[in-house]
């Protein structure tokens, strides 16, 4: 039984890091999508396009 704490302690942290991984995908892609709706990046996305020719 000696060292179970750390595995606890190990464990918990993997946990903790894998929802805040998602957490913070999950809140850019909420992000991107309103942004896209409102517009604010179009002339920017205008400028990384390539024009014709």
């Amino acid at each position: 039984m000696r060292g179970h704490c750390d595995e606890q302690i190990l464990s918990m942290g993997v946990i903790l890091f894998v929802a805040f991984a998602f957490w913070l995908m999950e809140a850019h892609g909420i992000f991107a999508i309103f942004r896209t709706l409102t517009g604010t990046g179009v002339g920017a996305l205008a400028l990384l396009t390539p024009g014709t020719g």
